[in-house]
């Protein structure tokens, strides 16, 4: 069984079996709360959007890793699941997720200082793909710290209360940055084309200038306490 069948294996059994699928539900985006900020235009929104859905998945795996495993059988199950709890292996996860899920993209709202950053490499927001290797870990720095999704932020802040653990959060970010890098995991089962056409499905949004995200804050803690 290839490595990727085997991690296939485990979400449905882990994840899917044991929920409730609605028909249509991966033919949606799911966007974050505040839609990002789109005017005229009806979103469906979810605290975190699909971003944070995924994280849910894999944080599954986190807790089912953590159980103690009884006998062989257990003990495969648990390498495998140690083999997915990697960034090779989140990656791999991800590209499965963007390439059987017909939604068009997973969105990140970043601020300007994120554009700035890019910019002063002659980087666009399409473009991280082409930064170097030794500003990597700036980017990702930028990336994680949500400067421009307020939301996202004072999730990551909280991210306990969320029922996500802080490893997780940042294993996903930065399997979604080795997807806007292009990277192709070692163990992966993609060529490299299609490893390019799917970071296509990872945007990274500019926040305006003239949006003052303390508002938004306090309408999601005003939508929050009222149900």
């Amino acid at each position: 069984m290839r490595e990727i069948d085997g991690m296939i294996k485990l979400i449905k059994e882990q994840i899917l079996e044991k929920g409730d699928m609605k028909d249509g539900v991966t033919s949606i985006d799911l966007d974050q709360i505040h839609g990002n900020y789109r005017t005229n235009q009806p979103i469906i929104g979810s605290i975190g959007g699909l971003f944070l859905q995924a994280v849910h998945v894999v944080q599954a795996f986190f807790e089912a890793y953590a159980l103690p495993a009884e006998g062989e059988e257990a003990e495969k199950q648990k390498e495998k699941l140690r083999a997915f709890l990697t960034l090779d292996g989140i990656t791999n996860f991800l590209h499965y997720f963007l390439k059987e899920s017909k939604f068009d993209s997973v969105t990140f709202q970043v601020s300007q200082k994120m554009v700035h950053f890019l910019q002063g490499h002659k980087l666009s927001l399409t473009e991280v793909y082409k930064l170097t290797e030794e500003h990597v870990g700036e980017f990702k720095k930028i990336f994680r710290a949500f400067e421009g999704d307020v939301v996202m932020r004072d999730i990551s802040e909280n991210i306990a209360a969320h029922g996500v653990n802080k490893e997780v959060l940042d294993l996903v970010l930065d399997g979604f940055v080795e997807i806007l890098l292009r990277k192709n995991p070692a163990s992966g089962q993609l060529n490299q084309q299609k490893v390019d056409q799917l970071s296509h499905k990872v945007k990274l949004l500019a926040l305006s200038e003239d949006i003052f995200e303390e508002d938004v804050l306090e309408l999601v803690h005003h939508e929050a306490h009222e149900g």
